[in-house]
């Protein structure tokens, strides 16, 4: 199989994972899929599909912007607005990478837009169990602090 970066022209392209693919391929190297549909990269692509710098440089801003926010939560002091970000923001932005990273590794990458549904829904369901769990705990707090007031008091 010869390499598709030593010819003079410029090599096809997978239609599921845009991989370079060599003439004589029967199957993208990297998702399996088959290259029947190769186009070459000189053709011209769906106007509707974003460059994939475009989707990375987005991707790695939306990242910079959380951790910048992060950053500004905590140094409001104020540890609640800290926690809750934590626990809303960091397991959402880490299922959402770990997903992306997964689907492109099984040949079928994410489209930006299910990037963004995915990481509000992890985010909003994150936000939604933290809410849950420090509710729980206020409760258990005041059954705590109201066994503490009337334990040593006489029946009535």
């Amino acid at each position: 199989m010869s390499s598709p970066f030593v010819t003079g022209k410029p090599p096809r392209r997978c239609r599921q994972c845009q991989a370079a693919l060599p003439d004589d391929a029967a199957t993208c190297w990297l998702c399996g899929a088959a290259t029947a549909g190769a186009v070459p990269a000189a053709a011209p692509q769906d106007s509707r599909e974003l460059s994939p710098w475009l989707t990375h440089g987005a991707v790695w801003l939306a990242v910079f912007v959380a951790a910048i926010v992060g950053f500004g939560v905590i140094t409001v002091h104020d540890p609640i607005q800290a926690w809750l970000y934590a626990f809303t923001v960091g397991p959402a932005l880490l299922f959402t990478l770990a997903g992306a990273a997964l689907a492109r590794g099984t040949g079928s990458p994410w489209h930006p837009l299910t990037k963004v549904l995915v990481f509000i829904a992890a985010a909003s369901v994150s936000f939604l169990l933290t809410a849950v769990i420090a509710i729980l705990l206020l409760l258990a707090a005041i059954v705590a602090f109201l066994q503490w007031c009337f334990a040593g008091m006489p029946p009535q």
